[in-house]
């Protein structure tokens, strides 16, 4: 992975317990990272991070400095975390907001997990995965502190790893790109399921195909580079964090029954740099989809190994319309939506027909105006215009995958066996032909015509009135 150090920096910018005193978050954040990465870290290294500043632009609504007025300070006593899905259920921690910050805990948490790993990259993971669980096991509260405590609607977990992803896109000159990934066909090959664990092997094989199509992205630019779906707690990236030598051993290994959990959709969102000319996220883009058939082949190539121990020597020739079946069954398409062509008029004409975005989206146009309500000397260094542009490029980006996926797939022609005329298809899948040995035609017993029908023949057209006659 790349630059793990300041991929760290980036995710680590803002202490975990940032909210219970944000007048002293910086010097903490330094030390907590300075404990992370085994050597110093300073507020130089924190300051004007711009990954930071766009990951807040576009999160939260416009706001003013945090210490442009001391009275507008609000303590993490004073904010009341509601339930999304139940306004009435007010969480509070058991342990009370008004805790005073314990430091020592939390770089003795990061000590313990960091012990024995010595690249930046291994800490990174370590610390990514494994701290926001250890620190609310100590005190519940941890995993409810929110990024901003004037806007409490995502935890600071979320905004650290919106944080980075966005990091990983900007080390790169060329700006970023969404990469959206999907493998099809979902419906119909849910629906041929006929028990249960039909169904679930189904619903496993989609969720590990496209996890293997997320490796190359993670492997390069880190999990945090996903926006769809989150990969924290994921059983297949657990396992695939504990079999790295670096963390081997450092992680704890999901139980059994966690690993049979298809718990990853058929799609997903990534952010990834552009490169020159747009080579880089064209590069990822190919790799996620080498990466998905090349798993898929993996998968298929067993079982065929298995069946050929029984069936070669009984039925020779079963396996003629493996190949072409197993490469031309899943159709896996990816699209990418460059950041810096999606401007504000680009956006607007695409996805609302006009060059005017305030005509085109009212609602993002109005929350870009609170910026100027802010008086100018309390207003933050960087834009806070930019609202409705993360969340109509991510649309934009799922129109056109969409778009891609209406261009249909022309599935190879089938072969024929000598003397073959149709290959028998398959009974549970009935557009697929079955495996197995030819089946020609059984001649008609000797002396015996075809019997004749009887009653109404087919319908003949005319050729001048175009209409049916009967004969």
């Amino acid at each position: 992975m790349e630059d793990g150090r300041e991929l760290l920096i980036a995710w680590l910018h803002d202490p975990p317990d940032k909210a219970l005193d944000i007048r002293g978050h910086v010097g903490r954040a330094c030390r907590y990272l300075s404990a992370a990465l085994a050597a110093p870290v300073d507020s130089s290294d924190l300051q004007g991070h711009h990954a930071d500043q766009l990951a807040s632009a576009t999160e939260r609504l416009p706001m003013p400095k945090w210490d442009a007025e001391p009275a507008a300070l609000v303590g993490a006593d004073e904010v009341q975390l509601i339930h999304p899905l139940a306004p009435s259920c007010v969480i509070r921690s058991p342990d009370g907001a008004t805790e005073a910050v314990r430091e020592e805990e939390v770089q003795q948490v990061i000590a313990e997990l960091v012990d024995g790993v010595d690249d930046p990259s291994s800490r990174f993971h370590a610390l990514w995965r494994q701290l926001p669980d250890r620190l609310a096991r100590i005190r519940p509260l941890y995993g409810r502190l929110p990024a901003d405590t004037r806007v409490p609607d995502h935890t600071v977990w979320q905004h650290l790893d919106t944080t980075a992803g966005i990091h990983t896109v900007l080390a790169d000159p060329h700006g970023g790109v969404f990469l959206s990934f999907s493998i099809g066909p979902v419906q119909s090959f849910i629906a041929a399921a006929r028990t249960v664990r039909d169904l679930w092997t189904g619903s496993m094989i989609l969720s590990w195909l496209t996890f293997r199509a997320m490796l190359p992205i993670v492997e390069q630019l880190g999990p945090t580079a996903m926006v769809y779906p989150s990969l924290r707690g994921i059983p297949l990236l657990d396992l695939w964090l504990n079999r790295r030598e670096a963390l081997h051993g450092k992680l704890t290994p999901p139980e059994q029954a966690a690993r049979k959990s298809p718990c990853i959709p058929n799609r997903f969102v990534a952010m990834v740099p552009w490169g020159e000319a747009g080579g880089r996220a064209v590069r990822l883009a190919d790799d996620c989809r080498a990466a998905a058939a090349g798993a898929w082949r993996e998968l298929a190539g067993a079982v065929h190994d298995e069946l050929a121990r029984k069936l070669t020597g009984e039925s020779p020739g079963w396996d003629r319309h493996w190949n072409a079946q197993v490469d031309g069954f899943f159709d896996l398409r990816t699209s990418l939506v460059p950041w810096r062509a999606c401007t504000d008029s680009v956006l607007a004409n695409l996805l609302a027909g006009t060059d005017d975005f305030a005509t085109a989206f009212p609602e993002a146009a109005a929350v870009r105006q609170l910026e100027t309500a802010v008086p100018e000397s309390h207003r933050v260094n960087y834009p806070q215009r930019s609202a409705g542009q993360w969340q109509f490029r991510l649309e934009l980006s799922a129109r056109a995958l969409e778009a891609d996926k209406a261009i249909r797939q022309v599935p190879p022609p089938a072969q024929f066996a000598p003397g073959e005329r149709v290959p028998a298809k398959c009974s549970m899948m009935g557009n697929m032909n079955r495996w197995g040995p030819p089946i020609r035609p059984m001649p008609p017993p000797s002396g015996r015509r075809p019997p004749r029908t009887s009653g109404l023949a087919a319908p003949a057209f005319g050729r001048a009135s175009g209409s049916a006659r009967w004969r």
